[in-house]
């Protein structure tokens, strides 16, 4: 696993390079928290809303951890990973960000004190943060997107229950085969396809499996030669 130094704690985690009310809204309207929402109304609610649209470089932080859990974040473009680090500087990936994917979302409902992750910009991304208390306070027509809205926050705490269940399940594997096989057997089957990539490259694959990069890349090259999958950098195929 990398070792890495905290982020350096600053009054303001979100510093962006840009801030934008252009929503995007047709693709929020194929996410969870949007679904059944058509792309006109979604634009209204989320300026009825006060929804920020941000920017961040390669490397930026969007969430700090220990910071307050007040937004709910919904990736727009771009990639981002879920990180904790320990006291010894170990980085642990607990999960990787693509468009479309929000996060956030059971701790500002738990309304917990400070978020114990960090979110970090893999590339440069944009960002859609809606403050949960403009989602659960109604607004002044009680329009049904509103209703919608409040609705799929179920949906979306549901997501990232069954994200976190099947990091879990991953975890709880004893062997490092054992946890690169269950997650590398997941990604093909949520991708529909024995040929896929992964968003994660050996190091960040390594800290989120929780074992060591060089071990990782031992067993992945004796797994080649054993006929069980093939790879190249961030693509593989599962043989049958």
């Amino acid at each position: 696993m990398a070792t890495v130094s905290a982020p350096t704690k600053t009054n303001n985690s979100m510093t962006t390079t840009a801030t934008s009310r252009t929503y995007p809204a047709e693709l929020l309207s194929r996410t969870l928290l949007f679904a059944g929402i058509k792309p006109d109304q979604i634009e209204d609610l989320l300026t009825c809303r006060g929804a920020k649209l941000q920017s961040f470089e390669k490397d930026q932080v969007i969430w700090r951890a220990g910071d307050p859990a007040k937004f709910l974040g919904i990736m727009c473009s771009g990639t981002s990973n879920v990180i904790s680090i320990d006291r010894t500087g170990l980085r642990a990936i607990h999960a990787s960000l693509t468009p479309g994917e929000p996060f956030g979302g059971s701790f500002v409902c738990a309304q917990v004190a400070q978020i114990p992750y960090s979110v970090v910009a893999v590339e440069p991304c944009t960002v859609l943060l809606l403050n949960y208390s403009a989602i659960i306070t109604p607004c002044p027509s009680s329009c049904e997107a509103h209703h919608l809205l409040v609705k799929n926050m179920l949906l979306v705490l549901a997501e990232e229950n069954l994200r976190l269940k099947g990091k879990m399940r991953i975890i709880a594997k004893r062997q490092m085969r054992e946890k690169l096989l269950t997650y590398l057997e997941d990604e093909s089957s949520r991708q529909g396809t024995r040929i896929f990539n992964i968003p994660f490259n050996r190091q960040e694959l390594a800290d989120y499996l929780g074992v060591e990069r060089s071990a990782l890349c031992a067993e992945i090259s004796k797994m080649r030669k054993e006929g069980i999958l093939e790879s190249n950098r961030k693509q593989f195929c599962l043989n049958p």
